[in-house]
C-alpha cells in the first residue's frame, strides 16, 4: 500500500478513533470487573490515594490498542505481528493475576521475560552490535527495563499515562519519518488507547491501570522504540529512544541508587520518587505536579526525535548534556535522600 496516501490517513484515522472508542468504553466495564472481584488498589504505605481504586484498566487498553490493530491488519497478518500480540496478551495476563492475587517478585519476572522472549524469538532486535545473540540480549534487557520504569512512574492520576502519550507520539514521528508503516499503525492505535483511558485516570482518578496495564505499557514502548530504533545510525536512535523515555528511566536510575544507599529492598514500594519529592518539595497537588512532569517529558520527547537522526558523536554529546543536567537537579533538589 502507498503510506499516507489519502485512503491510507483515512483508515488511520479510522483506526485512531476506534482505539479510543474502544478504551473509552471498554474502562467502565472492566471497573465493574474489577469491583466483582475485590482487584482494588487499597490505601497503603508507600502509596498516595486515600480510597480504595479499582486496577484492571490495563486489560481495556490492551483490547484497546491489539483489536483495532488486528482487524486494520488482518489481510497482512505476519509472524511479527502474531508475536507482538502474544507477548501482549501473557504481558497483561501476569499484570492482571498480580492485581489480583499479588504475584511474587519472581514469578512476575519469570512472565515477563517470557513476554518479551516471543518478538525477540521471531527476530525483533536493536541491532547495535556485531553479535546477534549480544543484540537479543540487550533487546531483552531494554523491554525488562522499560516495562518496570514505566511501572514505578505509575505512582501519581495520569502519570504514566500521559508519559506513555508523549512517547508514543515521539516513536510515531520517528517512525514514519523511518517509513516503518506497522510502526505508526501501532503507535496511533496506543494513543488513541491512552487516550481513552486518561478519561478515567486523571487526577482524580476513578481508574488505575495496575501492574496489567503499567507493564504493558512499557511492552508496547519498547516495541515502538525496538522499531524505530532499527536502520541508518542505529547508536544515534537507541539514545534518541531513551531521551523520548527519559522520566520513567530517570525515575527507575533515581530509585535504584536512593535503595542502594539506604539499604532498602528493591522491590519495595515508597513515596521517595522523584515525583514525590517534587509534589513534597513545591507544596503541590496530584495534578499540578503531573502537568509540571508532563510539560518536562514533552520537549525532552521532542530532543529524542531530533536526537534519532543526529550523527553519533552529536547524539553522545546531546544525550550527556541531558543526563549532567538530571544529575545536576537530583543533587539539587535531594532526590536521593532517605524516606522520612
Amino acid at each position: 500500500m502507498i503510506y499516507w496516501s489519502n485512503v491510507s490517513l483515512f483508515s488511520e484515522a479510522i483506526l485512531f478513533c476506534s482505539s479510543f472508542a474502544l478504551t473509552y468504553v471498554l474502562t467502565p466495564l472492566m471497573k465493574i470487573v474489577s469491583l466483582k472481584i475485590g482487584a482494588v488498589d487499597n490505601p497503603a504505605q508507600g502509596k498516595v490515594h486515600s480510597q480504595p481504586k479499582p486496577r484492571l484498566g490495563g486489560a481495556a487498553i490492551f483490547w484497546g490498542v491489539f483489536l483495532p490493530v488486528f482487524i486494520f491488519w488482518i489481510k497482512d497478518i505476519d509472524q511479527k505481528l502474531i508475536a507482538v500480540l502474544f507477548g501482549g496478551i501473557i504481558t497483561v495476563s501476569i499484570g492482571l493475576f498480580d492485581d489480583i492475587y499479588n504475584l511474587s517478585p519472581g514469578v512476575k519476572l519469570l512472565g515477563q521475560s517470557v513476554a518479551v522472549s516471543i518478538p525477540i524469538f521471531v527476530g525483533f532486535r536493536i541491532a547495535l552490535l556485531q553479535s546477534d545473540l549480544l543484540n537479543a540480549l540487550l533487546t531483552f534487557l531494554y523491554f525488562l527495563a522499560a516495562m518496570n520504569a514505566l511501572n514505578l512512574i505509575d505512582g501519581l492520576d495520569g502519570l504514566a499515562d500521559g508519559v506513555a502519550i508523549i512517547a508514543s507520539s515521539a516513536f510515531f514521528l520517528v517512525l514514519v519519518k523511518g517509513s516503518v508503516p506497522f510502526g505508526t499503525t501501532l503507535s496511533l492505535s496506543f494513543i488513541g488507547a491512552l487516550l481513552g483511558f486518561l478519561n478515567y485516570n486523571f487526577f482524580p482518578a476513578k481508574m488505575f491501570m495496575g501492574d496489567s496495564g503499567s507493564n504493558f505499557l512499557g511492552y508496547n514502548l519498547s516495541v515502538l522504540a525496538t522499531l524505530s530504533i532499527n536502520g541508518a545510525n542505529t547508536p544515534s536512535r537507541l539514545l534518541g529512544s531513551i531521551l523520548i523515555m527519559w522520566i520513567p528511566i530517570y525515575d527507575t536510575v533515581l530509585t535504584i541508587l536512593r535503595r542502594l544507599f539506604h539499604h532498602l529492598p528493591l522491590g519495595q514500594g515508597d513515596l521517595g520518587h522523584f515525583y514525590n519529592r517534587i509534589m513534597e518539595g513545591k507544596k503541590l497537588d496530584q495534578k499540578k505536579t503531573v502537568l509540571i512532569l508532563w510539560g518536562i517529558a514533552f520537549p525532552l520527547a521532542g530532543v529524542g526525535v531530533l536526537v534519532a537522526e543526529l550523527s553519533t558523536f552529536g547524539a553522545i554529546i546531546a544525550f550527556t548534556f541531558v543526563a549532567i543536567l538530571s544529575a545536576l537537579a537530583a543533587l539539587k533538589y535531594n532526590f536521593l535522600r532517605g524516606n522520612k
